[in-house]
């Protein structure tokens, strides 16, 4: 994989000799550092270990801009070192590229593909609201999409996505992979309705797991508004159809006795058990958002069906969010963010197993920019699981400190 980057990369520059393929060249050489305390890098609810993190990440990217073509790629490695647990350094690697193509003024194509190797046993739940395992991963993603402006008012876009996660040692049983494709239809009703637009979504996508294999197909009805040039309202609602094929473990009687006419079991034996499931449900999304000349935030609710990595199994997933960013001058800012996730999956309805959590999460940060290229950042995150099956609650408090710096070549 690495090879094939280095390779794709030496050969974006050897076409640079046509001056028409590389109108905008750019080779951005990157370094960043950051200094983390996490006083629960397992985010378990008992036996919590603290530590310093220490992450040194150099990178290199090459972006290259046409008339008709954007082409990024970037490469980056992440070195991990731990204060006090030194059995848990690592390193990651991270790839990824994408290309997009104008073929005229009303048709565009994008795609793109990345792979990573995380080494980082520290669970994280990013914006999913669902945690990883705490083993070394792979992850593969790939995604296409087509945009056509068919008339004024109407457009259309198409989108695929692909993706597996892989995982080393026993965490291999929560292998998965995902695949994605969408279909969408916008009307502008701004000759009716000043700033108004219908929007129609059809989905299917797949999650295939050692334990379980679910389908899902989604169709949705809704509208978006800019009420005015700050403020703006998204809605949509609708319907999903599911299928899955969960391997479970049934009770067999393996010993029987005959009391009064009447066969009891009195010993019994495991065995796997395929069961087949379908059921409806609702999914939808709505979000009001803003951006101002100095700030900017949303508020998002979400409920669909996710992948839950490291659960063997996809959970109905609500989610609801709120970001929130000020510029305090043109070099300072502050950032707020909330989510609050609700996970639930039984068993034989979209996993192997029951899965159900409540993720909470707070995280606020300054971000001061010295300049175009280099910035350095402070945060806190305090972020809390509860497990209802269990009855357990894990939290877990960090503090963070990220510089970051890159110098653009060839501008």
């Amino acid at each position: 994989m690495r090879i094939r980057l280095v390779f794709f990369a030496s050969a974006l520059l050897a076409s640079c000799s046509m001056p028409a393929w590389c109108a905008e060249l750019r080779l951005i050489p990157s370094l960043s550092v950051s200094e983390q305390y996490n006083d629960n890098i397992l985010f378990t609810p008992n036996d919590k270990i603290r530590d310093f993190i220490t992450t040194l990440s150099p990178g290199l990217g090459v972006t290259d801009r046409t008339e008709r073509m954007d082409t990024e790629l970037l490469a980056r490695i992440d070195r991990l070192e731990y204060a006090n647990n030194p059995d848990r350094d690592g390193t990651g690697y991270q790839y990824n590229g994408t290309a997009t193509y104008r073929a005229s003024e009303l048709f565009s194509f994008s795609t793109g593909a990345a792979y990573a190797e995380y080494t980082n046993p520290t669970l994280v739940t990013g914006l999913s609201g669902i945690t990883t395992v705490t083993s070394p991963w792979h992850q593969i993603t790939a995604s296409a999409s087509a945009n056509y402006q068919y008339t004024e008012k109407t457009g259309v876009i198409v989108s695929y996505g692909y993706g597996k996660d892989y995982y080393e040692g026993s965490q291999s049983t929560n292998d998965y992979i995902s695949q994605e494709a969408n279909a969408g239809f916008t009307y502008d009703f701004g000759k009716y309705i000043s700033r108004l637009k219908a929007r129609l979504n059809a989905g299917y996508s797949t999650y295939q797991f050692p334990g379980s294999n679910v389908e899902n197909a989604t169709a949705t009805v809704g509208f978006s508004r800019d009420i005015d040039e700050a403020w703006g309202i998204l809605i949509d609602g609708g319907i999903r159809r599911t299928w899955s094929e969960v391997l479970t473990q049934q009770l067999v009687p393996s010993t029987t006795i005959v009391v009064n006419g009447d066969t009891i079991p009195i010993a019994f034996y495991a065995t796997d058990v395929t069961v087949s499931k379908g059921g409806w449900g609702a999914v939808g999304n709505a979000s009001l958002s803003y951006r101002g000349e100095r700030a900017q935030g949303s508020l998002t609710y979400t409920r669909d069906l996710a992948p839950a990595p490291g659960l063997n199994g996809t959970a109905e997933r609500n989610a609801t969010t709120l970001s929130a960013e000020r510029k305090l001058t043109d070099k300072l800012s502050v950032s707020l963010s909330l989510g609050y996730y609700l996970l639930s999956s039984d068993t034989s309805q979209f996993s192997a197993e029951v899965n159900k959590q409540n993720t909470s999460d707070v995280n606020t940060a300054i971000h001061y920019a010295f300049s175009r290229d280099t910035f350095i950042e402070a945060s806190y995150d305090n972020s809390w699981i509860e497990y209802p099956v269990a009855g357990t609650v894990a939290r877990r408090q960090s503090v963070y400190l990220y510089l970051s710096t890159q110098y653009p070549l060839f501008e």
